[in-house]
């Protein structure tokens, strides 16, 4: 059958996973294929390089598909879905892989994952358009790949700090009687009142 939807929901892509289907990608778009994919910033994990090589096929003049991209940002919301979506845009007909599987090279090859296969894609595609159609999914853009790699930069920086930070604790504690474990959060200091 000929499948000329491709929508995929996935909680991170990362250029690892993206570089084992960007061929084929390439190829349904030249064929005609309508793409969606949807991803998010949650907990900061989508792969910026991933995000700048999708948006640089999005509106690709030579192309008889569309690609769309979004990523969901909603802060306090957890987002952890992966479906593989492919159907028919005139009978809603198609396949998909609904499971543990992000958009990365070990999720897709050596990890262990379980995912199942659905034929029945009514309900799938009906909630992947509500998700599509949230508010929190914001067309992917230069600058919100811009300001996503600036914030994972700075929580690298974060990161590593408090590591820093809890090394130096357990340093000065170890051996402090009743001391087992050191724990270390960062937070945001509140805005002004």
């Amino acid at each position: 059958p000929r499948y000329d939807r491709i929508d995929l929901l996935v909680s991170f892509v990362m250029l690892s996973g993206l570089d084992l289907i960007i061929q084929r990608l390439d190829e349904a778009l030249d064929r005609g294929a309508q793409v969606r994919i949807l991803t998010t910033d949650y907990l900061l994990v989508t792969d910026a390089a991933a995000l700048n090589q999708l948006h640089h096929r999005i509106d690709a003049p030579t192309r008889a598909g569309t690609l769309e991209v979004k990523v969901f940002s909603g802060n306090s919301t957890s987002f952890h879905p992966k479906a593989y979506l492919f159907s028919s845009s005139n009978t809603r007909f198609g396949v998909a892989f609904v499971g543990s599987s992000n958009l990365s090279k070990s999720a897709l090859t050596t990890g262990i994952e379980w995912n199942v296969q659905h034929n029945h894609l009514g309900e799938l595609l009906d909630e992947f358009d509500h998700l599509w159609a949230d508010s929190r999914s914001l067309p992917l853009t230069g600058d919100f790949i811009d300001a996503n790699s600036r914030t994972v930069k700075v929580r690298g920086v974060i990161d590593n700090k408090a590591r820093i930070l809890k090394a130096e604790c357990e340093n000065v504690l170890r051996g402090q009687p009743g001391v087992t474990h050191v724990f270390v959060e960062l937070k945001q200091p509140a805005g002004p009142a």
